[in-house]
């Protein structure tokens, strides 16, 4: 068929030219592939396109032979539409032209991508330079100004290209691309092995039911479910059917990570060993070969191993157990055989390094359990390099006989914490937290309804068999070092000893002894302390002591009183004359307590000076002693702490300001050794001393209240409830 283009050349009609195109296009872009052999590899075609036609002028003369210049263009519509692919035949892609003929594939200057073949129809157009420039030789020396010939001619193709629009009947939109993202819409079977080697992530993206594999016939299945990250295996059912799922890994995420694998199998809070009682048979155990629910401990099965023979040995390990060195891991399992005589049989755990490398074995209680249930426990701590542990029950036999091995509720508990262990519960109860003995009798309450610690029931149910509370025993002489409201047994002196105001003491005091001292009095009556305590004196020369007042809850209170004298005094001690019956320190701990109200306070105005406790003078400050001290213009008027040794003075400021009409209960004690003096007021710790102690020979110092005005005229009264002067440990 020949089809004929009648434009003429603008401008130039005397020596226009028309195109007859004749046969005009074979697509070579699928033939190749088209008629190859399916056996043979993919083959790229030529990116070309036959062109042939007739050139002529306006007249129908044939064009002259030669070498021409030529524009070709595809275009998507036959006038308008898009241009789509230009090639310009010049410099040495010219055309030839003879007797009016040519023949050229497109292509050969300017490549065609089979993407311009994507669309359809297609449309060519052909224009020629100006005549000047029609056969000009070199690139770039046309002049385009004739315009394009007409009309365009349609784009056909070759008669087995038509199958390039299926494969075997296929559409192509249904055939797989190995470098796009693919579709699957049906089932598809691949009935040969299914390689897949690449360097990508493979993805596996199920939106809703799952994934499985399964072999040819009646056999199990691996699956894997698009909720949880569950992988299961089946072991049995039939070709191409949905088993129900049947776990064997669940793998936990939090966010994109995973956390956790869990074997199939019951787990225990506190036991870090899954599948511990067997109940999911062997799962989660590696070297478990059978199972039976003959005579589990509890639950419904244990391992079972028959040995073969006398010397048949066996080892059951549990699954990885994080670990670190230092570690600390109880354990335990039941185990029974059937005869005594079978061999041994127990516990022992297996300590691994990072890549999974034994390090080495802590082996535990291996007697033979006998046929009866029976728990064998040990603790393990793990060496150097460890990172795991698996719990391993081990059989061993004795070469004497063979026999049936029985193992049930293993149990691995890390001991060692790596943070701190807090137990509360969010709804308190009077049991809230309970430690029973095997029968299930208390042993230990925390009662956090009543805010109480009980020790057995408490005083709930008393019986003829109470709970022991039992302390730690020191058996050597000497207290250890203490922290108040703390206790213990001293085996030594057969003594209970507690920690008071940073003082150990007898927690019960028989009284005065050999090892004991100790003074007490109240002030119940006028002359009770001339009466009772003759060793106690008081100096009236320029004041005055009266006793056996009551006050509100304290009865027997005694006032020192002191008269307008500038320089009055008023001492309340013992041995007032000598001052050397005691030495603070030397092994013994010495304790001086009193009660003290003051009416009215020392000030600027009225001065007056108060001091208790181990005082070496009852006319002026102490040479020697460790002593309260109270004083307005001192620590704006607080009670201090003082120990004096040879006129050298260390000093402590506590806390505790006096105000008027306030009792405040006192105390001064020093340590056995005479390096630490502690200073209460109100039973709260308030200050210590550590230096200026007086101690040794010749630093003897006594107890008592001394009271000094020390400006103005007026008179003052101090309150003084009780004193209590005791000395423990005395070398007597």
């Amino acid at each position: 068929m020949i089809t004929r283009w009648g434009r003429r050349l603008r401008g130039v009609p005397a020596i226009g030219a028309s195109l007859f195109v004749i046969a005009v296009f074979a697509v070579l872009l699928t033939t190749s592939l088209l008629h190859s052999p399916r056996v043979q590899a993919a083959q790229t075609i030529p990116y070309k396109v036959n062109f042939q036609g007739r050139l002529t002028d306006a007249t129908g003369n044939i064009k002259p032979d030669g070498l021409y210049n030529m524009k070709i263009r595809i275009y998507s519509a036959a006038s308008g539409g898009t241009l789509l692919g230009t090639e310009v035949r010049d410099g040495s892609y010219r055309v030839q032209v003879t007797n009016g003929l040519f023949s050229i594939q497109i292509g050969d200057n300017t490549a065609l991508a089979p993407s311009l073949f994507t669309n359809y129809p297609l449309y060519i157009e052909v224009e020629l330079p100006t005549p000047a420039t029609a056969t000009c030789a070199t690139v770039g020396c046309g002049t385009w100004t004739e315009g394009p010939m007409s009309p365009r001619s349609a784009l056909g193709s070759s008669p087995y290209a038509f199958n390039s629009d299926t494969v075997d009947g296929i559409d192509g939109i249904n055939i797989a691309q190995t470098n796009a993202a693919n579709t699957f819409s049906s089932t598809n079977y691949f009935t040969n092995s299914l390689t897949m080697a690449q360097y990508s992530p493979l993805l596996f993206n199920m939106n809703a039911g799952s994934y499985s594999i399964q072999d040819a016939g009646a056999g199990g299945y691996f699956l894997m479910e698009p909720a949880g990250l569950n992988l299961g295996v089946t072991v049995s059912g039939a070709s191409a059917s949905t088993p129900t799922m049947q776990d064997a890994i669940q793998l936990r995420a939090a966010a994109s990570n995973v956390v956790s694998a869990v074997d199939t199998g019951v787990t225990y809070p506190d036991n870090l060993v899954s599948n511990a009682s067997f109940e999911f048979g062997c799962s989660a155990w590696i070297g478990c070969t059978t199972t039976s629910t003959a005579a589990p401990s509890s639950g419904l099965s244990s391992s079972r191993f028959v040995q073969s023979s006398p010397t048949s040995t066996q080892d059951i390990n549990s699954r990885f157990i994080a670990a670190q060195p230092g570690d600390q891991f109880y354990t335990s399992v039941k185990v029974k055989t059937s005869a005594t005589n079978t061999g041994q049989g127990g516990l022992c755990l297996r300590f691994l390094d990072a890549s999974g490398n034994t390090l080495s074995w802590s082996n535990g209680d291996w007697t033979n359990p006998g046929t009866s249930y029976i728990t064998k426990s040990w603790v393990h701590t793990a060496p150097a390099s460890t990172a795991y542990v698996t719990l391993c029950l081990t059989i061993r036999g004795n070469g004497v006989a063979g026999g049936t091995w029985d193992f049930d509720d293993a149990y691995v508990y890390k001991v060692n914490k790596s943070m701190p262990v807090t137990y509360k519960n969010d709804i308190n109860g009077t049991t809230a937290f309970q430690v029973q003995d095997a029968s299930g009798a208390n042993l230990f309450v925390a009662d956090t309804t009543n805010n109480a610690i009980k020790i057995g029931g408490g005083d709930v149910s008393p019986n003829a068999t109470p709970t022991l509370l039992v302390l730690d025993h020191k058996s050597t002489s000497g207290d250890p070092t203490g922290t108040n409201g703390g206790m213990y047994y001293n085996a030594s002196s057969g003594k209970f000893r507690c920690y008071e105001a940073s003082l150990w003491k007898d927690c019960i005091s028989s009284g005065p002894g050999r090892n004991l001292f100790q003074y007490a009095t109240d002030f119940m009556s006028v002359n009770y302390l001339a009466t009772n305590e003759p060793d106690i004196t008081w100096d009236g020369s320029i004041a005055s002591f009266t006793q056996g007042t009551t006050l509100a809850g304290r009865p027997g209170v005694g006032s020192i009183n002191i008269n307008g004298s500038s320089s009055a005094r008023m001492s309340l001690s013992a041995n007032t004359d000598t001052f050397d019956n005691l030495f603070l320190g030397n092994g013994a701990t010495w304790t001086a307590s009193a009660g003290f109200m003051m009416p009215t306070l020392s000030d600027g105005s009225v001065r007056y000076t108060l001091r208790f406790g181990f005082i070496d003078s009852v006319s002026a400050e102490s040479t020697d002693g460790c002593f309260l001290r109270y004083v307005d213009n001192v620590n704006s008027g607080a009670w201090q702490g003082v120990c004096r040794n040879n006129n050298s003075e260390s000093v402590c400021n506590t806390a505790a300001t006096p105000v008027a009409n306030t009792w405040y209960d006192v105390k001064v004690g020093v340590n056995s050794a005479g390096t630490l003096a502690t200073f209460v007021v109100n039973d709260t710790l308030s200050c210590t001393v550590n230096s200026n102690i007086p101690t040794g020979a010749g630093r003897a110092t006594s107890y008592g209240v001394y009271a000094q005005k020390n400006l103005a005229t007026t008179a003052r009264s101090i309150n003084i409830d009780y004193m209590d002067i005791r000395g423990d440990n005395l070398a007597r």
